[in-house]
């Protein structure tokens, strides 16, 4: 009420004032009272003594107010609103004159809401943001007028100030950036990391970090400190993560004990591993959608110490093993004796050597079956049948021939028509200590006539066709497929690249043959090597199988016979027990 009853009292004034000046031959324009106005600020802003007098502040309000009634329309009125609210905000800081701050936010409303337009506009509500942030500390209403830039002057030149600031409120106080700070903004433009998600065992833990597009990030591993735990964490750059995900996750598992997420500085993400025990640990990422993968391992077991210790020895004069109480890998559903077992001699490898596993006398108690998609996502269609479902079916039965026939222990990624992220499948192999993981899909073609089997172990590949599969089943564009160059060059310097290559050759060479002699014929398509984001990170020997095309009318109709899955998965059944004979240690438990 104040300001605009300054108005009143001094619009008389001012015209009078400046109809007085107009009689004159050469009289001052408007922008010359604008500028006189001015000048006399700046005086103020300058001389110690001029500031402390009240007075002469009221005085220079009088000459930008009088600039404004003179002709509120002109091209100068926006500059003169724009005064006016400066020099009552600069009252308020000399003087602690609350009614003066509140004159202040009236004016650079005026200013903005008046002349939307004006290159001033974002200026104002630039200053609007900062009183409300600054110096009243109302931190949701300084975001809305920060908002309000980067929303409506993606060009102005307030737009970085604005950016910033929004950051530092959603660094310091949690206040959510607006969405076009994250997905549309030209200037400073932030990459959103999405909630964490975890899978976690005594020993072993898989860790992934989603983000709305390619991130560039570092890790460090932290010694324990007093009373700190050991922890690893990672820092995305020029990243934001929203606050309501930023609140710490306890686990405490038994290796990780938390995970903490938050927004380090203005434009950095910080993700924090609190981590009981550790021995080892891999980081790597995936393409469309991007996301950073950890993989960490608590101490380690005995087995995997001595396959380590061992690794890269050969000798060719093993030709019998003694294991001592081998029990851990005596099949399931076995009756277990407490004896020396004594490992029968092995056929030697292509090289006159055993193979690693059976030099350390290792068996296999668990395998994992994925039946690939699932949920959301069906896989191919084709002849009214959906991947999930033929997959899931054929899976089951293979579970029941391996643990009722043979007595392994077998786990299912999942049991139903659920969707499961890729890397959650190998998290699962890995959490469960699995000796063997086979992911089971089905493929298709776009031409129809396209038939028959193959069968994939990890790796890399330049063969087009494997690539087309790879893509397919990574639910990716070929496009992406060589961002994971980068990827598997580490990740194959510790992968079981020669055991899946051994147990994808037994595999589809046992099904071929024993299909052939079943009356299923299909195709030899060979076994072949890609790079196939559901079998990254695997622990163990670990193979993809394409059962046939779901597109081909006469594949088709075997995928729908029962009895030709009940053959198929005895065959595989047979093919796994094949690898087991020729690659693992057999315990003799007479």
């Amino acid at each position: 009420m104040l300001r605009y009853f300054s108005i009143v009292v001094f619009v008389c004034l001012s015209l009078f004032s400046f109809e007085v000046h107009s009689a004159g031959q050469d009289s001052p324009t408007l922008r010359d009272h604008y500028e006189q106005a001015k000048f006399f600020y700046k005086q103020l802003e300058s001389d110690d003594e001029m500031k402390k007098k009240l007075a002469l502040w009221l005085k220079g309000t009088q000459k930008f107010r009088q600039v404004y009634l003179a002709n509120p329309k002109s091209e100068i009125a926006p500059a003169a609103l724009f005064m006016l609210g400066t020099m009552y905000l600069r009252m308020y800081q000399e003087f602690d004159h609350k009614r003066d701050l509140y004159e202040s936010i009236g004016y650079y409303r005026d200013c903005t809401s008046l002349f939307p337009n004006h290159r001033l506009a974002d200026d104002a509500l630039l200053a609007l943001g900062n009183i409300y942030f600054k110096t009243l500390s109302e931190h949701e209403s300084a975001a809305k007028y920060y908002t309000f830039i980067v929303d409506k002057y993606p060009h102005g030149d307030m737009h970085p100030r604005a950016a910033e600031q929004l950051k530092v409120l959603s660094t310091r106080y949690d206040v959510p950036l607006p969405g076009v700070m994250v997905d549309g903004s030209k200037i400073n433009k932030l990459t959103t990391v999405q909630p964490v998600k975890y899978w976690s065992s005594d020993d072993y833990s898989r860790v992934i970090i989603r983000a709305s597009g390619p991130v560039s990030y570092s890790a460090r591993l932290l010694e324990k400190n007093k009373n700190k735990p050991r922890r690893l964490y990672i820092d995305f750059e020029n990243s934001y993560i929203k606050p309501r995900y930023r609140a710490p996750i306890p686990i405490a598992d038994g290796l990780l004990q938390r995970i903490r997420t938050g927004q380090n500085t203005k434009d950095k993400v910080r993700v924090v591993l609190d981590i009981e025990s550790i021995s080892s640990y891999k980081i790597f990422s995936l393409p469309d959608p991007f996301r950073v993968v950890i993989d960490i391992r608590g101490i380690e077991r005995p087995k995997v110490a001595a396959v380590r210790k061992e690794k890269g020895k050969k000798d060719a004069a093993v030709k019998k093993i003694v294991v001592l109480k081998e029990n851990n890998k005596v099949r399931p559903g076995k009756q277990r004796k407490q004896i020396a077992a004594t490992v029968e001699p092995q056929p030697e490898d292509s090289q006159g050597t055993l193979s690693l596993a059976q030099q350390l006398g290792l068996g296999v108690r668990k395998i994992v079956i994925d039946p690939g998609h699932g949920g959301k996502d069906p896989g191919a269609i084709g002849h009214g049948l959906k991947e999930k479902d033929v997959v899931l079916r054929l899976s089951k039965m293979l579970k029941k021939t391996l643990e009722e026939s043979m007595g392994y222990e077998v786990i299912l990624t999942r049991e139903d028509d659920r969707y499961l992220p890729l890397e959650e499948r190998t998290a699962i192999a890995n959490g469960n200590n699995a000796d063997l993981f086979l992911s089971v899909h089905i493929n298709a073609h776009p031409a129809s006539y396209v038939h028959g089997i193959e069968t994939y172990f990890l790796n890399l590949t330049s063969n087009k066709e494997a690539m087309r599969v790879a893509a397919l089943e990574n639910a990716t564009s070929e496009l992406h497929m060589s961002d994971l160059e980068d990827v598997l060059a580490d990740i194959m310097k510790n992968s079981k690249i020669e055991e899946s290559s051994k147990l994808a050759q037994n595999v589809h060479s046992t099904l071929v043959t024993g299909l052939d002699n079943s009356g299923y014929t299909l195709k030899d398509l060979g076994v072949k090597q890609a790079p196939f984001y559901v079998l990254i990170g695997a622990e163990m020997p670990a193979i993809l199988l394409e059962v046939a095309f779901i597109s081909n009318p006469e594949e088709a109709k075997k995928l729908k016979n029962d009895k030709f899955l009940e053959s198929f998965a005895n065959k595989v059944a047979l093919g796994i027990e094949t690898y087991i004979n020729a690659n693992t240690a057999r315990l003799d438990l007479r």
